[in-house]
């Protein structure tokens, strides 16, 4: 179980110090489970609170998602790419 890692798409009003960089991904056309947009969403985003405590960080600012959908022939789905940085609060 992972602590209370804030996330936000933009900047903070507080200090910090940046650690680095997070990124995960789901790509239907790889795993099956889960299957609603909303489990995608949370896997995804837990994953990158997961990566930014192993990081010891207290937050993810500037966080990102593209989603890219596959169709044709034999290959459908879709995959979901997040990535933010990693910041630790001074």
């Amino acid at each position: 179980m992972t602590k209370n890692i804030l996330m936000t798409t933009g900047d903070i009003k507080k200090d910090y110090k940046i650690l680095g960089l997070t990124s995960n991904y789901f790509s239907s056309i790889v795993n099956k489970e889960p299957k609603t947009s909303e489990d995608v969403f949370a896997f995804v985003t837990n994953k990158l609170k997961e990566n930014a405590e192993k990081m010891g960080g207290d937050a993810i600012i500037a966080v990102r998602f593209q989603r890219e959908y596959v169709g044709g022939g034999y290959v459908q789905g879709s995959t979901l790419f997040a990535y933010g940085t990693v910041v630790k609060f001074l």
